[in-house]
């Protein structure tokens, strides 16, 4: 069963839209969008049309990163080794890029490791300390991840290690204790803005420790900040924009080889880079190994110089992308039969256990989510190991949930509306009614799509898709516009469309219908 969600467009001030129409030059449609995603003020509008480097915040009041760049700093003038190590999704590949990269500028020896989704899991692995005592690190430094890694953060620490965590997830009453730890999540500080991803803090890191040594900001590698950036579906608001916007003509310049090489595999013209072609097409294909196999191959392509080696890896890039589409693919048809033999019409979750690819339980958890605007928790059993991943609608915590189902697992984390767990052996059956139980405790709205405006089709033409892309880069929590058309007929068939007829038109028949809404 398909659930609906209600539609509604926001009531606007009509003066208000007139005003900002006139005092930026631009049309009411342009004011309205940008009122509707908060942007009233002269200010706001300015900041949100302008990307500078004077509106980025210094790096050293970043929480963490004064005590961070002293240990690095030391680290590197003692001639000791550093040790990173990272995550295995397009945002924690950037990460480990951007320091690795950074620090062996500064003449730094430097070694990295990215956990193996299935072998090690989420966070600093025991794996991933033993390799940086056998390269011969003092230093640790975790991108993207760490925060909820307590006990092998605490391994690490007593095998002689310093421990220096980077990371933007959030921050539970168990977590790691290391030596220095950025994340904008622990409280404390002042700093303005706390939704970087995990690039970003990297990248904030970076320039702190450039400035240290009196070196020029490494701007060049804001390319890959706004990559990980718009894949990682952080706000694309405030500083986040701002990153994303001037890592964008970076990103599009081709510069890196890594990038150069995928972009043309990808069929991906340097003009047409923006949020859709990175967040589509460039990532999906850096994050199909990690989903598929190691995420070491991306990480290699970022980290090398060498064109032809780039060319190597995007083509197994490429190959990994086409099995995880048709592996996600015949999983979710497997789950939507096995959905459609359940009645599901007053369970306050979906939770559903079977024996998947551990690599696509995460896109095929968002995909239900969005078909059935419940929290949804698709789990595998990988040799007797019940690990699973799992997505909440919007003003639904799914931290929250879990923390009330935790006498169950083992193990778990993520953000506000996604994240992974794992089931503690034998306890499958008594998780699937905790889950039930806590969502009955949880007011869980029943999810709105917020529609800008009614826009009849006569008034789409070039000069408004132009308008339109003013609002790039579009992301959360500033969306593509989305307009609802009136009195809209059918004249033939609907049909599928895209590679192999996959996508399905109907999707998107709320927008155009006004009987399916509920205005």
């Amino acid at each position: 069963m398909i659930e609906a969600c209600d539609l509604y467009i926001p009531e606007i001030d009509r003066d208000k839209v007139s005003r900002l129409a006139k005092e930026f030059n631009c049309s009411e449609l342009l004011a309205h969008l940008l009122i509707n995603r908060g942007v009233v003020s002269k200010d706001e509008v300015e900041a949100y049309f302008r990307a500078s480097y004077d509106d980025l915040y210094d790096p050293k009041s970043y929480p963490g990163v004064s005590e961070a760049v002293k240990m690095i700093a030391k680290t590197i003038s003692k001639g000791e080794k550093i040790f990173i190590c990272g995550d295995y999704d397009v945002d924690g590949i950037a990460a480990t890029a951007i320091l690795v990269l950074g620090l062996r500028r500064l003449h730094a020896q430097v070694g990295c490791h990215l956990p193996h989704r299935f072998n090690e899991g989420f966070g600093l692995s025991k794996l991933g300390v033993d390799l940086a005592k056998e390269y011969g690190a003092s230093l640790l430094i975790t991108v993207d991840c760490g925060s909820s890694s307590a006990e092998n953060v605490e391994y690490a620490r007593k095998s002689g290690l310093k421990v220096i965590i980077t990371d933007h997830h959030q921050v539970e009453e168990n977590c790691a204790k290391p030596d220095a730890f950025v994340n904008a999540n622990l409280s404390g500080h002042n700093y303005p803005f706390c939704k970087l991803c995990g690039a970003g803090v990297a990248w904030k890191l970076l320039s702190a420790i450039f400035e240290t040594f009196s070196l020029e900001a490494p701007n060049d590698f804001l390319d890959l900040v706004a990559l990980a950036t718009l894949c990682d579906m952080v706000p694309m608001k405030g500083e986040n924009r701002t990153l994303t916007m001037l890592g964008l003509p970076i990103l599009a310049r081709l510069e890196r080889p890594s990038l150069r090489v995928l972009a043309k595999f990808c069929k991906v013209n340097p003009e047409s880079i923006n949020s859709q072609t990175i967040g589509f097409s460039l990532g999906p294909k850096l994050n199909a190994c990690g989903r598929m196999e190691t995420p070491q191959t991306a990480l290699d392509m970022l980290l090398t110089h060498d064109e032809q080696a780039c060319i190597v890896k995007a083509e197994h890039l490429l190959e990994l992308s086409q099995e995880r589409h048709d592996v996600e693919l015949s999983t979710l048809q497997e789950i939507e039969g096995l959905l459609s033999k359940q009645d599901l019409s007053n369970k306050k979750c979906i939770f559903i256990c079977g024996d998947w690819h551990q690599g696509v339980i995460g896109l095929c958890a968002q995909r239900l989510m969005d078909t059935y605007l419940k929290p949804c928790f698709v789990a595998t059993n990988r040799e007797g190991n019940i690990v699973g991943s799992a997505r909440t609608p919007q003003g639904v915590d799914l931290l929250q949930i879990m923390n009330l189902c935790s006498d169950c697992l083992s193990k778990y984390g993520g953000h506000y509306n996604a994240g992974g767990f794992t089931i503690i052996e034998g306890r499958v059956q008594e998780f699937a009614e905790s889950l039930e139980r806590a969502c009955s405790l949880i007011d869980i709205p029943k999810p709105k799509k917020k529609i800008d405006c009614i826009l009849p089709i006569s008034a789409l033409n070039t000069y408004l898709v132009r308008e339109l892309e003013r609002l790039e880069p579009t992301g959360e929590e500033n969306d593509k516009p989305l307009f609802l058309a009136r009195g809209v007929r059918v004249q033939g068939p609907i049909k599928a469309m895209g590679k192999k007829e996959r996508v399905s038109l109907c999707k998107y028949a709320m927008i155009v219908f006004p009987r399916l809404a509920k205005l």
